[in-house]
């Protein structure tokens, strides 16, 4: 067991996953024997690392605490050892998600340091500290974040320098408050200083450097720059290759969030690929329930549900809540998340009823652990209230949205592009309500806003345009409505390119302004285009490839092509059906318009043959009638 090295940074994950059995083997013969002491020295910091590096967090718990029992009873609470042990315990409470007590042990633990080594050690001293301010990151508590940070970051520039490696991971962590709370420009500034000094200090291919690229990147993500992430994170994996191995934790970790940038360029293909190979390669490394690896199963999922492949989904989260629930516990972080992304799924499926049911047990839980503000408690309630409005309960949708947003707003501020994303889902009820002059209130503050903080062509804003465009359409403000879609359509061709899902959906929305106005021609012309593509990029199956070959039949009624339109409809639920159930919304709302095209074509036929004459034109007038009223439920936008 001395083979165990002490250093946390040190991957021997794979030597960790083969003595793990035996510590638990020497621990069980320990009990039998009734010994007293169950390790000597530094002997439960080594095996509490194994413990840790294998996920096994409730028996790591249980070696620090027997460590700081001890060193309390021999050496004194304010020993240093006994100080790293809590520190340690600490850490394990951050893993397991008990952050209130790993708030209560770190404050002890700092006070305890600020008497006994500030003096001495105040390096040791800021370690506490900013462990403790990365637990307030974990309780959304950011300003107490920040401000510790802040403290911790000038004390190390002025004992260890502004170039020291403590210093440097000061300023990192830092930067990870600064994308908590949206400040991107600020995170990005931070980072890129770090990243250079790192880059003179240790050089480029140094592992710390590498983690800062890494970050740097993920901030680019959420700036949508997402052809700057995939750059530098593309570099970050081929050193991390070179340097560490292709099965480092770090490289796929980065491998992992490269994948997260394909899926946000609607690479879906690649990110499935990438996060396949993750997967494997962690379930061999790591195991099947470790943590890592739910997570990249996790991700797998997401990327299942953005191809439309919702039973693969299904069944991927089902496999890992249940693996979490005995691993880690059903009110645990890490098995909350995969709840909600399950209950996505269930949403995505049109079971709505399952999707609420987990929401809310999802919900409770985390008001209790997280509490009521909590952003990720917040989170939850602003996708129920979304669950609401497919369940047309437009009223209970807005409640919560409006309790959402006003939390939001006293936690987090109003421009704080979370509380944006929810202002805009209320506008949306509001439109659903038929409140078109207030979702148009909110959508214009949205929209300016998000121009300001993330700018014109950011995806946020472009979201923003386009429901704004939908708000002027149904305004019978055709003109504005078709502007600001083209605006859309330009900005996503030129950041995106023309086959990305956000361009596709730009043009299916543009075509539902064209087919408004009554303007056929243009509207097929888009469709068309957007469904050839779709067949070539997500298949002929795609929900979204199925809606769009839809709305093209509704074209083709528009053009008094209506054998065409009947064809392409009905070819199109049949394929609803196999593809998405016979009680999903879509098909049956897809299916209730067709059986009236038919039934009304039937009754005008029917009426034709008594009469033996054949359908004149007054009567094709009198379908097409119809089926304009039918075209006002039939359309769907797309974000």
């Amino acid at each position: 067991m001395c083979s165990v090295v002490p250093d946390w940074e040190v991957d021997n994950y794979s030597f960790c996953k083969l003595l793990a059995p035996h510590i638990r083997s020497n621990l069980l013969h320990g009990l039998e024997l009734g010994l007293n002491k169950k390790y000597y020295g530094h002997e439960y910091d080594r095996f509490a690392l194994v413990f840790n590096h294998v996920g096994s967090w409730d028996e790591e718990e249980k070696i620090l605490d027997a460590a700081i029992d001890e060193r309390k009873a021999t050496l004194g609470l304010d020993h240093p050892s006994t100080l790293t042990a809590m520190h340690n315990l600490a850490l394990t409470y951050r893993e397991q998600g008990r952050w209130d007590e790993a708030e209560k042990l770190h404050i002890e633990v700092m006070n305890a340091e600020k008497v006994q080594l500030e003096s001495e050690y105040p390096h040791t001293l800021t370690v506490t500290m900013n462990q403790l301010a990365l637990t307030y990151l974990d309780q959304g508590r950011w300003d107490e974040a920040e401000k510790l940070q802040v403290e911790v970051i000038s004390t190390r520039k002025v004992k260890l320098g502004s170039d020291h490696p403590s210093t440097l991971t000061a300023m990192h962590n830092l930067a990870l408050t600064y994308q908590e709370q949206g400040l991107w420009d600020e995170a990005e500034k931070l980072q890129v200083e770090v990243m250079d000094t790192e880059k003179v200090k240790l050089g480029s291919d140094h592992p710390s450097t590498l983690i800062s690229m890494h970050n740097l990147a993920l901030t680019y993500q959420n700036q949508g720059r997402w052809d700057e992430a995939e750059k530098l994170q593309v570099e970050v994996v081929n050193t991390e290759k070179v340097k560490l191995g292709s099965d480092h934790p770090s490289t796929l970790f980065t491998m992992h969030n490269l994948a997260s940038t394909y899926q946000n360029q609607g690479r879906w293909d690649e990110a499935e690929k990438l996060h396949v190979e993750v997967m494997n390669a962690r379930k061999v490394k790591l195991g099947s329930d470790h943590p890592s690896t739910l997570i990249t199963m996790h991700n797998l999922a997401t990327a299942y549900q953005n191809q439309g492949r919702w039973d693969e989904a299904e069944k991927l989260q089902v496999g890992m809540m249940n693996t979490e629930k005995v691993k880690l516990g059903s009110e645990h972080p890490d098995t909350l998340t995969i709840m909600h992304g399950l209950a996505l799924t269930y949403k995505n499926q049109g079971r709505c009823d399952e999707a609420e049911k987990l929401q809310i047990e999802v919900m409770n839980a985390k008001k209790v652990k997280l509490g009521s503000d909590h952003l990720d408690t917040l989170i939850v309630m602003n996708q129920l209230a979304s669950t609401y409005l497919g369940q047309r309960r437009w009223d209970e949708a807005e409640k919560l949205q409006v309790e959402v947003i006003s939390t939001q707003k006293v936690k987090l501020g109003s421009d704080h592009p979370s509380t944006l994303i929810v202002m805009h889902n209320l506008a949306l009820t509001y439109q659903n309500q038929g409140r078109w002059d207030e979702a148009e209130k909110l959508q214009v503050q949205v929209m300016n806003t998000e121009k300001v903080k993330l700018g014109s062509d950011h995806p946020s804003t472009l979201i923003s345009k386009h429901t704004l465009a939908l708000t002027y359409q149904n305004q019978g403000r055709w003109v504005e409505a078709e502007r600001l879609q083209v605006e859309v359509l330009n900005a996503r061709k030129v950041k995106l390119g023309s086959v990305h899902p956000d361009t596709l959906a730009a043009m299916y929305n543009l075509a539902l302004t064209y087919q408004k106005q009554g303007m056929w021609d243009e509207a097929e012309k888009l469709q068309v285009e957007v469904m050839n593509t779709e067949k070539v990029k997500l298949g002929s199956d795609h929900p979204d490839t199925l809606i769009t070959m839809a709305n093209l039949a509704l074209t083709y009624e528009g053009q008094k092509r209506l054998d065409e339109s009947e064809s392409l409809l009905a070819h199109t639920v049949q394929s609803m059906q196999q593809v998405m159930g016979y009680q999903h919304p879509t098909t049956l709302h897809y299916k209730h318009n067709l059986d009236n095209i038919l039934n009304a074509k039937k009754a005008y036929q029917q009426q034709v043959n008594q009469n033996d004459r054949p359908i004149t034109s007054t009567i094709r007038q009198d379908i097409s009638k119809f089926l304009k009223k039918a075209r006002k439920t039939l359309k769907e936008a797309r974000p």
